[in-house]
Formats: C-alpha cells, sequence, structure tokens
C-alpha cells in the first residue's frame, strides 16, 4: 500500500531502502521504479516479526537513515524500539489504522503518528485508496507535524 510513496520519494531525489516480506511485492515495486531511478531504491526481504533479521535488515542499509516510515502492526511496540535503537536520531513516522489506539509517549522518545482514516462522500463512506495513503503518508513526512490523520476518522459510526 505505500508502494507510490516509496516512488514519490525517489522522484523527489530521495534515497530509499525499502522492506517487505515478499520478494515479489519488492520486485513489483522495483519494476514501477523509472529505470533511470532505481539506483536510489534498495529492497530487502524481511518479516518485520523476526526481529533478528529485521535488525540485520537494518544494519545492512549502507548510509544511515535520516526517517524511517514503519507501517507495522500489532504489536509494533518491539519493532519500533527496535528501530530506535539501531537509530537513535531518525525520525521515525509510525503509520497506523483508524481504529488503532496509539500508546502516549512516555518522553523519553517521540515518534510521529500517521493514522489513516476514511473518506466521506455524500451519504456512503470508504476506505482510502492506496494512492491516498501513499501522497498522505509523504505529505505527513514532509510538514514535520507531529500527528497527522488522512482522511477522517470521526464519526466513527460513519467509517465503511
Amino acid at each position: 500500500m505505500l508502494a507510490g510513496c516509496v516512488r514519490g520519494l525517489i522522484a523527489r531525489g530521495d534515497r530509499v531502502t525499502a522492506l517487505a516480506r515478499s520478494q515479489s511485492s519488492l520486485s513489483a515495486l522495483s519494476e514501477s521504479v523509472p529505470a533511470a531511478d532505481r539506483d536510489r531504491l534498495r529492497t530487502h526481504p524481511c518479516d518485520y516479526r523476526d526481529l533478528e533479521a529485521l535488525a540485520h535488515a537494518l544494519r545492512s542499509i549502507p548510509v544511515h537513515p535520516s526517517a524511517a516510515i514503519c507501517w507495522v502492526h500489532t504489536p509494533a511496540e518491539p519493532v519500533l524500539e527496535l528501530v530506535r535503537a539501531l537509530f537513535p536520531d531518525i525520525d521515525l513516522l509510525r503509520v497506523v489504522g483508524s481504529s488503532t489506539e496509539v500508546p502516549r509517549g512516555d518522553g523519553a522518545r517521540f515518534d510521529r503518528i500517521v493514522r489513516l482514516g476514511f473518506v466521506i462522500e455524500g451519504d456512503r463512506s470508504r476506505w482510502l485508496s492506496n494512492e491516498e495513503i501513499s501522497n498522505g503518508v509523504v505529505s505527513a513526512l514532509l510538514s514535520g507535524q507531529p500527528s497527522t490523520t488522512v482522511g477522517t476518522v470521526t464519526p466513527w459510526d460513519a467509517h465503511p
């Protein structure tokens, strides 16, 4: 769902390392990037639930990353703690679903949050499209805002 986000960052001239569970997803992502820009994309298959493999993948990144976009389902904290431990000064953007309870920071570290909501159109509602998600996440990253909602999460009884 974040392939458009990766393409958008690469189009800006950024270097991106993308991790995903499926090599086929990563291959499709690579193929969707213009050939002239593929040298700015690195991919690595990795299941984030395997913390040892994730640590290895993160340590293999050749340059110190300035930001990380983490869309990790529950339990996310061990993954976020690992990213924070390996890159203490990273701009960590956590992407969560509309109904995810986001724990309050303890003051020792602060992660920025992007909450994905839904769209109300007339008397109907729908979930965000992949393009809306990607554009919203890129905008949130570039904004520097501590918290961003893409779409809306209220009123909750109007969700799809």
